[in-house]
């Protein structure tokens, strides 16, 4: 039974720890650990998310003049 709750609690900490890998790489949740990017990376990280926003817009842009 304690051998479950350990596996348990692995997986719970795994799911979370994955969970806070998106939020810190989508620029929602600031990385204050240092982390392996520094601020010239995360900026180019959110002008390339904006760029990808951007470009679904305009797809979707024309799919609606269509």
């Amino acid at each position: 039974m304690a051998v479950q709750r350990a596996k348990d609690k692995t997986e719970n900490m795994k799911a979370r720890a994955s969970a806070l890998d998106e939020l810190v790489e989508s620029g929602t949740l600031e990385d204050v650990t240092g982390g392996s990017q520094d601020d010239i990376d995360r900026e180019l990280s959110k002008i390339k998310s904006k760029g990808d926003v951007d470009t679904q817009l305009e797809a979707l842009k024309k799919e609606m003049g269509k």
